[in-house]
Parts: C-alpha cells; structure tokens; sequence
C-alpha cells in the first residue's frame, strides 16, 4: 500500500485492529449534551475513546467527536500517522476511520 494513500478502518465498540505497526483500540464511548444557553440544548453528540499505541510512542487515549457535527473535522497525529475520523456511531458503538502513513503498508 502507498503510504500518502489513506487506508479506511472502521472499529466497534471493544474491537482492536493493528495498522502497519499501530495499533487502534475502540474503547469506549459515549455522548455528550451539546448547550446552547444555561438552560437550552442545541442536541447530543457521540464521542469515541480510543487507545493508540506504536512500539515508538508510548499509548496514548484520545477522545473522538462524530466529525459530521463538528467543522472542520479533527485530525489526530501520532507518530507517523495521520488518523481522520469520518463517523462516530452512537456511544462509540463505532468509529470510521481513515488513516495515513509511512508504516501502513
């Protein structure tokens, strides 16, 4: 696989998966209220807790939000991979992923 070419992954709730020599664990997740006002809700959104782990960097936890209710979506650097979360299921049930990067091949 080319390295600049990203690569999709979609993980459920629990579910590991290695990519080169990353690996990716959905955690768990959740939703948080989204607040308008003090006393005013403007809806929920679904959030993933992910576990992300190479032998050159120690596991990190990193918390992703559904980007289809965030602009622009986040983008998550860790060692030499760049992880784009497309969609986040409701609680974390699960979360699509596209990832790039030198080691995915």
């Amino acid at each position: 696989m080319n390295p600049n070419e990203p690569l999709s992954v979609e993980l459920q709730s629990g579910e590991t998966k290695v990519v080169g020599d990353l690996t990716i664990t959905n955690a768990s997740g959740g939703h948080k209220i989204l607040m308008r006002s003090p006393h005013e809700t403007d809806g929920d959104l679904p959030f993933a807790e992910l576990t992300l782990k190479t032998p050159h960097v120690a596991e990190t936890e990193v918390r992703v939000l559904n980007p289809r209710a965030t602009e622009p979506g986040e983008v998550i650097t860790f060692d030499t991979y760049t992880i784009v979360p497309e969609e986040v299921g409701w609680n974390g049930e699960f979360v699509r992923l596209k990832i790039t990067g030198s080691r995915t091949s």
